[in-house]
Order: C-alpha cells, then sequence, then structure tokens
C-alpha cells in the first residue's frame, strides 16, 4: 500500500464522517429547538421499502413497473405520514416520554395491519 492510498483512504473516511456529524448535528437542532422527539422516521423508510417491493411485484410484468412503485410507495407513506402527523400532534404538548412511546408502536402496527 503506497502513501498515496493511505491519504486517500483518511481524506474518505474523514469526508464520510464529517457527513455523519453534520447530519447528526442537524437533527439534533431540529428536535432540539422544536422540542419534538419522534422516532418514527425508520420505520416510515421501512415502510416505503414494504410498498415499493409489494407494488413492484405486483406490476412487474408492465412497462416502468420500478417508476410506477417508486411514484406510488412515496405516495403512499406520504399518506402515512399525515396520518401519523395527525394522530400524533396532541402528543406535542406533553412531555418527551409520551412522544417517545407512542410513534413506533403506531407505525410497525401499519405493517402489521
Amino acid at each position: 500500500m503506497t502513501l498515496i492510498t493511505l491519504v486517500n483512504q483518511f481524506i474518505s473516511g474523514a469526508t464520510y464522517g464529517l457527513v455523519l456529524f453534520m447530519v447528526a448535528l442537524g437533527l439534533a437542532l431540529i428536535f432540539g429547538v422544536m422540542s419534538i422527539v419522534n422516532l418514527a422516521h425508520g420505520s416510515l423508510y421501512m415502510l416505503g421499502a414494504f410498498f415499493g417491493y409489494f407494488i413492484w411485484s405486483a406490476l412487474r410484468d408492465m412497462q416502468f413497473s420500478f417508476w410506477w412503485s417508486v411514484l406510488l410507495a412515496g405516495l403512499g407513506v406520504a399518506a402515512a405520514g399525515f396520518i401519523l402527523e395527525y394522530l400524533l400532534r396532541p402528543f406535542y404538548r406533553r412531555g418527551h416520554t409520551d412522544q417517545i412511546l407512542l410513534p413506533m408502536p403506531l407505525c410497525t402496527s401499519l405493517l402489521t395491519w
């Protein structure tokens, strides 16, 4: 391994670490300033992947099935996000514990339904 390879790997690792730091810092600022703790984002990503695969497998013989599945899965997750936001709005005035305990079971129950 040459010195140039080591320098390139170090710069790539430091760049990736800084990107992750900026994302974490942004989320910490958003949740800290707005005083809203919503941990359902991972469940919504998982729900979008499930919708996308389900729609793609149903339409795989159709032309542009991938793009239809991306579009319809995005619309489905947006609808689930609006419903989740509507249900969680009364909990924004309560403590952080109530905000943490409700979203995850609610999102995962959408997957088992």
